[in-house]
């Protein structure tokens, strides 16, 4: 018996729920990304988090006032800091099918939920501790409540939930503005065309309520975080995905490779135009849902048929955050691309249009009996794409394997600590000549900071703290020695070392030999952890 396109779509969405689950319980290891902003959860209050975050992080106010409270309820662990992130990633996948169940045929809705099912970037970032998932969801939402508003635009209560929806998303999302201007375009389309005043009113209604909030939100919240973020406009990851206005002849080069990258990478994909496939895709899809209009325009009819107009519109909608995604870049505010958590929240269009190119392609090259098998074919493989994802994760429960043996080593010492004893780092949370910079350290220096802070059972006495300021403790004094070296060029000298260690053993006596914890030994990078314990 040949399974329904309906019957598919459903084993897709419960493997894509399966899979956010299966890792969002294995519990990984926070990595350098999560742990700058997990820093924060240890340090910062409610008001705390208005100011400019450590570690120079960018997120949204009521993200991290969401995850500040979650945590404050049911403690702070690597799950409960995903469990918003988890949730914000389940919600998408069952809202995306209720979208695209409703708006196009069930062999296109079962392609564009299987894309978005199996894809990695979605079931990664919805178990991580970053908005991007988030991100993801709002912009879903603000999507569907604007396309019901354009299909119904005489609904009173539909307005009412957008223009809300609006006011309050711009402080959920950074990323959603995108997709808030498209839909104000759109509905002002709509208005122009109806000349009804409860649709023009709607539309300046919301109109105004997404710029108010929007100036309240850049001026008293991501200014200062912002400013005080500017280095970010200058690494590598950012400075690729602006546009080279500059040197205009490199726009279409510069367009082909952001396309073909991690941007477009679903269901799968990659950098240096891994992605192809998809993007061609995509402009098949978009191809696809042209041609309609095309066809109407050329009819003896002088009025083109709601069905078709709706097609444009969604056309629009789905491609509508792009232009003005661009207009950041080309301005250095946002990265247009680049990598996919930063445009995450383009997945549900990527995947639907990629489905209903897809959709065109099979129909135009297959008769109907061989069409509904192929693409019944297609199905079965974004379900073992999604099975392959879980064995994956299964075999390696870590993005990197560094990660989980510094979260090993953490635990080990932890159990070693007794009452009394006090535990020194060094690094440094500012530039000082006795200690390494706890930045040079990068992510993993914000990783164990943060299992330090979290974990240790003792006093954290402090992050290189000057020497002769260190007093002795009840019971032992640990000093805790990241070490990095990266293409030849180490954090910090031995002689730094030498002498910090030598000012101690001045203060508290000699240290025993120290142990020492190998995290990652290549050519290009060498980590390890070394501890000292001073018995006093």
């Amino acid at each position: 018996m040949r399974p329904t396109f309906f019957q598919l779509t459903v084993a897709l969405v419960v493997l894509g729920l399966l899979a956010r689950a299966l890792r969002y319980f294995l519990n990984f290891p926070l990595w350098g990304d999560e742990a700058f902003l997990a820093v924060n959860f240890l340090l910062r209050d409610f008001k705390g988090m208005i100011d400019p975050l450590v570690y120079g992080q960018i997120a949204p106010l009521a993200f991290m006032w969401i995850e500040l409270a979650v945590t404050k309820a049911a403690g702070l662990s690597e799950m409960t800091m995903r469990l918003v992130p988890f949730v914000s990633g389940l919600l998408v996948l069952l809202l995306f099918w209720r979208f695209a169940s409703r708006n196009v045929g069930p062999a296109i809705a079962m392609l564009a939920v299987g894309f978005l099912a199996a894809s990695y970037y979605p079931i990664r970032h919805a178990v991580e501790v970053k908005p991007y998932s988030t991100d993801l969801l709002v912009s879903l939402i603000l999507m569907m409540t604007a396309w019901s508003v354009y299909q119904n635009p005489k609904s009173f209560p539909r307005w009412s939930a957008l223009i809300l929806l609006g006011g309050a998303a711009i402080w959920c999302s950074y990323p959603v503005i995108f997709m808030a201007a498209g839909v104000g375009v759109l509905l002002s389309g709509l208005a122009s065309r109806a000349r009804s005043p409860g649709i023009l009113l709607g539309v300046l209604l919301y109109g105004g309520v997404l710029v108010a909030s929007f100036a309240a939100m850049y001026v008293f919240y991501a200014k200062p975080h912002a400013e005080a973020a500017s280095g970010l406009k200058e690494i590598d990851m950012w400075t690729k995905t602006f546009p080279p206005l500059r040197e205009p002849w490199k726009l279409p080069v510069w367009f082909a490779f952001i396309h073909t990258g991690n941007m477009f990478a679903y269901p799968l994909g990659g950098k240096n135009f891994a992605s192809t496939p998809t993007f061609l895709l995509v402009i098949a899809g978009c191809i696809a849902l042209w041609r309609t209009q095309r066809a109407a325009g050329s009819s003896s009819s002088k009025r083109v048929s709601s069905s078709v107009r709706s097609r444009r519109a969604l056309l629009w909608l789905l491609l509508s955050p792009l232009p003005f995604n661009f207009v950041a870049a080309a301005l250095h505010t946002y990265p247009y691309g680049g990598t996919a958590r930063t445009s995450l929240f383009m997945a549900p269009a990527i995947c639907l249009l990629a489905a209903i190119g897809i959709f065109s392609l099979v129909g135009g090259l297959l008769p109907y009996p061989h069409r509904q098998r192929g693409l019944r074919i297609i199905g079965v493989i974004l379900c073992f794409i999604t099975i392959a994802c879980m064995v994956r994760d299964v075999i390696e429960p870590y993005k990197k394997p560094e990660t989980a043996e510094s979260r090993r080593v953490v635990r080990l010492l932890s159990e070693q600590m007794k009452e009394g004893d006090q535990v020194i780092v060094f690094l440094a949370t500012e530039d000082v000549e006795h200690a390494p910079f706890i930045k040079e350290a990068k992510g993993m220096g914000a990783q164990l900071a943060f299992y330090l802070m979290q974990q240790m059972p003792v006093e954290l006495d402090g992050f290189g703290p000057p020497a002769e300021q260190v007093q002795p403790a009840a019971g032992r004094t640990w000093l805790i020695v990241f070490f990095r070296e990266r293409k030849g060029t180490p954090i910090f000298v031995q002689e730094q070392l030498d002498a910090y260690l030598s000012q101690l053993e001045a203060r508290l006596g000699p240290h025993q030999e120290p142990q020492s914890f190998s995290l990652k030994e290549t050519k290009k990078d060498r980590q390890r952890i070394d501890v000292y314990c001073f018995s006093g």
